[in-house]
């Protein structure tokens, strides 16, 4: 029951993550609300860093509920997603980043 209860937490935590990611890279407002916020003008990785990151913890959810190879297959999965995510935060080339923010990258 309890690795239940944890599969659902890190399942809901991965997709609000999700959600909120996908709303800031394609939102329709996100341009006009985010383009000036000092963390995206700072760190402009956050927003295609946070996909790969939410889907890693989605992976690392599953580990828990499965056995054997497939535990293994899940935990190496989130690892490589997660060294992805990282990869993405410190390094971003101009096509990961949204429109409004390619813009104002140079600013």
């Amino acid at each position: 029951m309890t690795n239940l209860i944890g599969v659902a937490l890190h399942a809901v935590f991965a997709l609000a993550l999700l959600g909120t990611a996908a709303y800031i890279y394609r939102g329709p407002t996100s341009a006009h609300h985010f383009a000036f916020e000092p963390l995206f003008r700072r760190l402009p990785g956050v927003v295609p860093a946070s996909i790969p990151v939410s889907l890693a913890i989605m992976a690392i959810g599953l580990s828990e509920i499965s056995f054997g190879v497939a535990r293994q297959v899940f935990l190496i999965i989130g690892f490589v997603i997660i060294c992805a995510g990282v990869i993405s935060l410190v390094w971003h080339p101009e096509w990961m980043l949204p429109q409004w923010l390619q813009s104002r990258r140079h600013d």
